[in-house]
């Protein structure tokens, strides 16, 4: 080929971006902030005993984060998870 030569090279993508798994930050003020891929739809889920789950809050990120506060009264012991929606 002409114009190829010992210090040229060639960078192909072979597959799309691997999505990244969200994640959630629990803040003394009891607002989380999810982070995430924007234009995608994700759901946040809490419980106090890993039994049973009870769903908090879905949104479809416009930015790569997106503040949420939990306005109920919280035992100490709520613990939170995030899932992205297919």
């Amino acid at each position: 080929m002409d114009g190829v030569g010992s210090d040229d090279f060639l960078v192909m993508k072979l597959a799309p971006d691997a999505p990244t798994a969200p994640r959630l930050e629990l803040r003394p003020s009891r607002e989380l902030i999810l982070w995430g891929i924007p234009s995608r739809t994700y759901v946040v889920e809490g419980t106090e005993d890993f039994g049973s789950w009870f769903p908090f809050a879905t949104n479809t990120l416009s930015s790569n984060s997106v503040e949420l506060l939990d306005q109920t009264p919280a035992p100490a012991n709520r613990l939170y998870r995030a899932m992205m929606l297919p």
